[in-house]
């Protein structure tokens, strides 16, 4: 049986490994593999959409004003003081 040491060494070597492989993926390849797991997890977040809809609609709210904050810092940073079309 291996001890901690053992399992610990077992693991960081194949998160190196798994970092490794990410680096050297294409974005083409991330966008594939994300779309998957996105069509993988569609039946459970439907079938969980009620128990955690709060949650979501409070998540894509700050995801919004964060957006907003950005393109008002990204107008600035490019002198471009005028509001987005």
């Amino acid at each position: 049986m291996l001890d901690v040491k053992a399992w610990r060494e077992k693991w960081e070597a194949m998160d190196r490994t798994d970092i490794q492989s990410l680096r050297e993926m294409t974005i083409e390849e991330s966008v594939k593999i994300y779309l998957s797991l996105c069509h993988a997890i569609a039946p459970l977040i439907e079938e969980t959409r009620d128990v955690f809809f709060a949650d979501r609609k409070a998540y894509l709210v700050e995801l919004q004003e964060q957006l907003r904050r950005f393109g008002e810092w990204k107008r600035k940073q490019n002198g471009n003081c005028a509001e987005p079309a």
